[in-house]
């Protein structure tokens, strides 16, 4: 039997903006403002449907206080 597909790097970084985002009690208007970039931008890269460049990868764990790293790492399934 095949195994699961591992989650891309676009979805893991997705998820962790999401993550974090919700964490700090923030809308993505305000994660947006923090980022210098557009509500909508933040939205595509919650969904997946935007790679995010280094830059805005960058940007993103400044504003959320994590490494880019961080944002591109599997979250642990046993964390809260």
């Amino acid at each position: 039997m095949p195994s699961a597909r591992a989650p891309s790097l676009r979805n893991i970084l997705g998820a962790n903006v999401r993550r974090l985002r919700r964490a700090r009690g923030w809308t993505q208007i305000q994660l947006a403002a923090h980022c210098d970039m557009t509500q909508v931008y933040v939205s595509y890269i919650e969904g997946s449907k935007h790679a995010a460049t280094v830059d805005m990868i960058d940007k993103l764990a400044e504003a959320l206080e994590c490494s880019p790293a961080a944002l591109l790492s599997p979250a642990d399934p046993d964390a809260g």
